[in-house]
């Protein structure tokens, strides 16, 4: 099985967290997920993966057999987002979003997907979707000293509590979480992803109805991971926080390697919204509401850095990057004020090549796409 590839200008491209849908020679599928990490160790490459498959007793034709010069993503939160992204064909050049299509506020049903599928078929890419961050949970749990084999099984048992399912019920992913950098004799520890079986079924349906072949489903760390990953530097890790009404999501990731996720249920817009914020930034910061909700998030991720600093030392954290917001709430200034560290605005633009007079040069628009170019990137660090 083949889960990490390289194209021709030397970039790996993978599938973070995401879940996979083949099709058998007899056209029935077969849904897994699986998390793609690329690891480098020295002089030596591998992949650490591994899946768990939803249906069995299916042959699959093959796995990633062709290097696809992009993607499509279709994100369904909030409306239905839709984008199709060129991958990079050599060094120095940035991913180009070749299409955007929205339908905000539409329910997701198979005839909007339908409509949404002829508006991205010309570049003919391979089809991602992201699954709502409520459809999914990821935990933090200790590796257990088990055969390969036997993790599996040892995962499911671990998480069984944590569940308000059935464990047998849910599809179960984990990545490794990196210790080569830790001091000291740290506990090996890993993320594990859980879905429940019959919610990714369900949309895979969907996209089958709408007539769309649907490659994969992804999570929404894994889209911000991608976006990360083009923020790089080789000297300090890559810190980016996105908020949406939901709460503030971080990630920190460095030399293409996911150390941190983190989402905090902090509802600055809905803070905002409660004082009559103005979107227009620097106008109205001072509403306790809002004042309050920025102490706490400061607070909670400056507790992270602390978390990186102590049990990876050799990390460095000089920059956190704030992805655009719905509405202009002016986040990275207000952060600057309770962080040490340098807070910067992210525009998309810097990482991708935008259509020429787009609204995608907005801030607004950019964070309603945010995910969606995520997903729809499967580069990883130059070699």
């Amino acid at each position: 099985m083949v889960i990490s590839k390289k194209i021709d200008n030397g970039y790996q491209y993978t599938s973070c967290y995401g879940f996979e849908k083949f099709f058998a020679t007899n056209k029935l599928f077969v849904v897994f997920l699986t998390i793609f990490i690329h690891w480098q160790i020295a002089d030596l490459d591998f992949a650490d993966a591994y899946f768990v498959a939803m249906s069995m007793n299916f042959s699959l034709q093959s796995l990633w057999s062709r290097h696809p010069g992009g993607w499509s993503a279709i994100d369904l939160h909030g409306g239905v987002f839709g984008v199709s992204v060129q991958l990079p064909r050599q060094a120095g050049e940035k991913p180009k979003v070749l299409q955007h299509v929205a339908y905000p506020q539409q329910v997701a049903d198979a005839a909007v997907l339908a409509q949404m599928g002829r508006a991205l078929s010309a570049h003919s890419f391979d089809v991602v979707t992201l699954l709502g961050r409520r459809d999914y949970q990821i935990f933090m749990v200790d590796k257990p000293a088990v055969r390969p084999d036997e993790v599996e099984g040892s995962l499911r048992l671990a998480v069984s509590t944590m569940l308000d399912y059935p464990s047998t019920e849910a599809n179960l992913a984990w990545l490794d979480i990196p210790i080569r950098q830790t001091m000291g004799s740290r506990a090996p520890q890993l993320y594990a992803v859980v879905a429940k079986t019959e919610l990714v079924n369900a949309r895979a349906a969907l996209f089958d109805e709408a007539k769309m072949r649907l490659n994969a489903v992804d999570i929404r760390e894994a889209a911000q991971r991608n976006i990360s990953l083009l923020l790089e530097t080789d000297k300090a890790a890559t810190c980016l926080i996105f908020a949406d009404a939901e709460g503030v999501q971080l990630t920190i990731t460095h030399q293409g390697e996911l150390y941190l996720v983190r989402f905090i249920s902090e509802a600055l817009l809905g803070a905002a919204d409660a004082q009559g914020q103005s979107t227009e930034p620097g106008v109205g910061q001072g509403s306790a509401p809002l004042t309050e909700a920025i102490d706490r998030l400061a607070l909670e991720i400056q507790r992270s850095f602390d978390f990186i600093r102590r049990n990876y030392p050799a990390i460095t954290i000089d920059t956190l990057h704030v992805a655009p917001t719905p509405t202009g709430l002016g986040l990275a200034e207000l952060l600057q004020k309770h962080l040490i560290e340098q807070v910067k605005p992210l525009d998309l633009a810097s990482i991708f090549e935008l259509p020429a007079a787009s609204d995608l040069s907005r801030p607004d628009v950019q964070a309603q796409y945010f995910h969606a170019l995520g997903s729809a990137l499967r580069i990883q660090t130059k070699e």
